[in-house]
């Protein structure tokens, strides 16, 4: 519960008419801040220039902090099972990325084909 709250409760009971007497709102602790998150799976997609062409790099895996975390969780999770439920988006995730390397690479062909005829005619 934040100091906030509290302080709406307090306001709320002596709204109702209640005899409300605060002593201390908090504590002498420092408030602890919610926990950050930690990263359980990473699909990550790059483009990278190699020479003069460009490529689509790929990258999903598990985290090993965010595994290891699920399993020392005091509920019994089966990290294999997650892994399993997570397997479809990996596989659609990696098509994905290799759609879009075949359609640079289409695309770079196409300009490069473009470019020689350009340099074809102005040489003419």
């Amino acid at each position: 519960m934040t100091k906030k709250d509290l302080e709406d409760i307090i306001q709320t009971a002596k709204a109702a008419g209640a005899d409300v007497k605060v002593v201390q709102i908090g504590s002498t602790e420092k408030e602890v801040d919610e926990r950050p998150a930690v990263p359980l799976l990473k699909l990550e997609l790059s483009i990278k220039k190699d020479g003069d062409a460009l490529s689509v790099l790929s990258h999903g895996d598990w985290n090993t902090l965010g595994s290891l975390f699920l399993e020392m969780a005091p509920i019994n999770v089966d990290i294999e099972k997650v892994k399993e439920m997570f397997t479809p988006a990996k596989n659609a995730f990696n098509h994905c990325c290799n759609e879009l390397n075949n359609y640079i690479q289409e695309q770079y062909k196409g300009a490069l084909e473009d470019e020689k005829e350009r340099i074809r005619r102005k040489s003419c």
